[in-house]
């Protein structure tokens, strides 16, 4: 190889250094709940590589655990442009919800019906959630939710508690509370021993018993 070659490589070897840097510090910061800091470090990767889509990802998620919606939302669809993925969808989704737009996530998760792109096969549960358990009466619809809920429970042999949990918010926004306890306690059975997961499944499990449906209110 000659002095020249050698040289020519230098330049995209510098400027992958200077990405993996500051990505490997953004995602350190991430697990340490520094959001602020986790931006900077994203910002300066996605300056040097508009197109790096994990560098889109991350940010917008830290933008939202910020609360920063609009940012997180800008971010999302940043990234679905480049991607057109499923996962960009639900995640924008998600962040019109925690917002209070209802509308566009419902649009969103609607998109993602259509979608099936890349080894993570898209899924409805996000929607059928948001159709059981959303503040706003204008977009809860309890047989539609049953119903979604249902299929994604089939196909995971009824074995996903995530589901089952979103099955139970279907059947008592539906007003079958009795359902709604037996799969809540499903759920329950499967989740495993996080304390956090737990503690959020027997509330839904107590509000079913008392027949009540559950309501996904978000703190802003």
């Amino acid at each position: 190889m000659t002095a020249r070659s050698q040289t020519s490589r230098r330049p995209s070897s510098s400027r992958q250094n200077k990405r993996v840097i500051p990505i490997r510090g953004a995602l350190t910061y991430l697990d340490e709940k520094s959001y602020t800091k986790a931006i900077d470090d994203l910002t300066r990767v996605l300056q040097l590589d508009p197109r790096d889509e994990l560098a889109w990802q991350h940010r917008a998620l830290a933008y939202r655990d910020l609360k920063k919606y609009p940012q997180a939302i800008a971010d999302f669809t940043e990234l679905i442009k480049l991607t057109q993925a499923g996962d960009g969808y639900n995640d924008r989704a998600r962040t019109y919800a925690m917002a209070g737009q209802y509308q566009p996530a419902v649009s969103d998760y609607e998109q993602v019906k259509g979608l099936a792109r890349g080894a993570v096969p898209t899924r409805s549960k996000p929607l059928a959630w948001l159709l059981a358990t959303c503040p706003d009466p204008a977009f809860r619809d309890g047989a539609r939710a049953v119903e979604q809920a249902t299929a994604e429970c089939e196909k995971s042999s009824w074995r996903n508690w995530n589901y089952l949990d979103t099955l139970a918010a279907a059947e008592a926004e539906a007003g079958n509370y009795d359902d709604a306890v037996c799969y809540e306690q499903e759920a329950i059975d499967l989740a495993g021993k996080d304390a956090q997961r737990q503690k959020h499944l027997k509330e839904r499990l107590a509000l079913y018993q008392d027949r009540k449906p559950f309501r996904d209110e978000v703190e802003r």
